[in-house]
C-alpha cells in the first residue's frame, strides 16, 4: 500500500529481532509479522518483504556514512566482493584495537563497523591505494591492515603501508591456514601419483 506508516516499535522488532537475532529472511519476517498481527491482533500494519530490506539498507547506509572516531589504534579488514557484473567493491571494515574482544572470544561481525565501500568495475594496486588513502581522511591511518593477500589488493596494500611506516599488513588467520591446508593436500596427492 502506498504511504504505510510504521511505528518505531515495529521497525525495531522487525530489523533487531527478526532479521538480525533470528536472522529470518525478508519473506519470512513478513509471515511473522501477519502471524502476530492475526494471532494476538496486534495493531500493525504488515510490512511488504521489500520494507524490511529497505529499512535494513538505510540503517547500513547510516553506519557506513556517520563519522568515525580519528584514532591511531584502528585496525581494518580489507577485501573484494565478489564481482557481479562488471563491478566488484573493496570493502573496509575497521575495529579499534581497545575494543578487541577478551582472548579467547571471536571476533563478531557485530564488533566491526564499515568503514568503506569503493564500488569499482577496474582495480588495481594503485586504485586500491587511493581508496585506502580515503578511508584514512575518515579514522586516521590504522595500525594494521588485515587481508587475504590476494593480487591487485595486497600490492595496493603494501604500497599504502610503504607511505605509512606505521601501518603494518597482516594476514588473514583463515586464509593462511587455507592455503597451507591446500599446498599440503596438492604436495600429498602429487605424492601419491
Amino acid at each position: 500500500m502506498p504511504r504505510q506508516q510504521f511505528s518505531l516499535e515495529q521497525i525495531c522488532f522487525v530489523v533487531q529481532h527478526l532479521l538480525l537475532d533470528a536472522r529470518t529472511g525478508f519473506r519470512a519476517a513478513s509471515r511473522v509479522i501477519e502471524s502476530i498481527v492475526q494471532f494476538f491482533h496486534v495493531d500493525w500494519e504488515v510490512p511488504e518483504q521489500t520494507t524490511g530490506r529497505t529499512w535494513l539498507l538505510r540503517i547500513a547506509l547510516y553506519q557506513l556514512n556517520r563519522p568515525k572516531e580519528v584514532a591511531d589504534d584502528w585496525v581494518w579488514i580489507v577485501d573484494h566482493t565478489v564481482q557481479i557484473g562488471q563491478e566488484k567493491c573493496l570493502v573496509v571494515l575497521g575495529m579499534r584495537l581497545r575494543e578487541l574482544p577478551e582472548p579467547g572470544t571471536p571476533l563478531r561481525l557485530e564488533d566491526l563497523r564499515p568503514l568503506s565501500c569503493f564500488p569499482v568495475t577496474h582495480s588495481d594496486q594503485q586504485i586500491v591505494q587511493e581508496q585506502l588513502e580515503a578511508t584514512v581522511r575518515k579514522t586516521g591511518l590504522p595500525r594494521a591492515i588485515l587481508s587475504d593477500h590476494g593480487g591487485d589488493l595486497q600490492a595496493g596494500v603494501n604500497r599504502f603501508c610503504e607511505a605509512h611506516p606505521e601501518t603494518c599488513s597482516l594476514y588473514d588467520i583463515a586464509h593462511k591456514a587455507a592455503n597451507l591446508l591446500k599446498a599440503r593436500l596438492e604436495k600429498e596427492v602429487l605424492q601419491e601419483l
